[in-house]
């Protein structure tokens, strides 16, 4: 059995595939943000929550200050786009985009503040 929580991790997801100690070592070094080069184990893909779902902790963390102040305020220009749009009446093609983005410009504050 493996339990895993986080801002990464897939809410309620139950897998029902078959994984070995090596495979929980290499996932819990991705989680946790350290190589595990000696683990021939897989990592647990399935867990995560999608790329495509915003940017994940870990590749936050390992932006430089200025590219994280520059995804900042893209993300801040582009949710202002989408929310300008909506409040105007007009359709947009991805209504789930500004929970994406709020969620992700969360992250990235986050990240900013543990810094300081």
């Amino acid at each position: 059995m493996f339990l895993a929580l986080g801002p990464d991790i897939r809410a309620g997801h139950i897998s029902d595939g078959y994984f070995t100690q090596r495979d929980i070592c290499e996932t819990v070094g991705a989680i946790l943000g350290f190589q595990t080069p000696y683990s021939d184990g897989h990592l647990l893909q399935e867990i995560f929550v999608p790329v495509a779902t915003g940017i994940r902790m870990q590749e936050i963390r390992e932006m430089s200050s200025e590219d994280r102040d520059e995804k900042l305020q893209e993300l801040r220009t582009e949710l202002t786009k989408i929310q300008t749009m909506i409040k105007a009446g007009g359709a947009i093609e991805n209504p789930g985009r500004t929970h994406v983005l709020k969620k992700t410009i969360a992250r990235i504050l986050t990240v900013i503040n543990e810094e300081e």
